[in-house]
């Protein structure tokens, strides 16, 4: 059973303070001065805080969802852009088109692609389009485009769009 968070944190605090005054009384009582007893009990206590924070860090999912949509086409341009920065930090010395690119973009491009696959009646999450998306769109594009973890560069989202865009009805009927 999981305790509401709010009664968690409570409890730990609590907890926190009573292990503090537990070890001052501890080392007053092994021959400590009060003032020295004290000072390791309340450093005992803010030890056992930041353990419990940390602790809890791992139980409070963070929620990656996108930010809400706004309109316009500079909001739209905004959103892209930071939607390609760097997925990693310290990644500087590694030239821009080989870095890896933030999941958002990489879930904007998926998104792209499924609606302009959509317009020519294929899915690209379904195993029985797949051999159609890969003759039209070419067999490395559509592993970008599926593949779950995979380190999406921005050089492979330019070679994605270059491929997407260039989709023409007359030309893939003539394939």
């Amino acid at each position: 059973m999981r305790q509401h968070p709010v009664r968690r944190r409570v409890m730990s605090i609590i907890g926190s303070a009573v292990l503090g005054g537990v070890t001052a009384t501890v080392l007053w009582l092994v021959g400590l001065s009060v003032p020295f007893a004290a000072a390791f009990g309340v450093v005992a206590a803010a030890l056992s805080v930041a353990w419990s924070g940390l602790a809890d860090a791992d139980a409070q999912p963070i929620s990656r969802a996108d930010p809400p949509a706004r309109h316009g086409k500079r909001s739209d341009i905004v959103q892209v852009s930071w939607s390609l920065r760097p997925l990693r930090v310290g990644v500087g010395r590694i030239p821009p088109r080989l870095r890896p690119v933030h999941e958002a973009g990489v879930r904007r491009l998926r998104r792209f692609a499924a609606r302009r696959l959509g317009t020519y009646g294929l899915d690209l999450g379904s195993p029985g389009d797949r051999s159609q998306v890969e003759r039209m769109l070419g067999a490395e594009v559509t592993a970008v485009l599926t593949a779950p973890n995979y380190d999406v560069t921005l050089a492979m989202v330019n070679t994605c769009l270059d491929a997407l865009e260039a989709l023409d009805p007359e030309r893939i009927a003539r394939r």
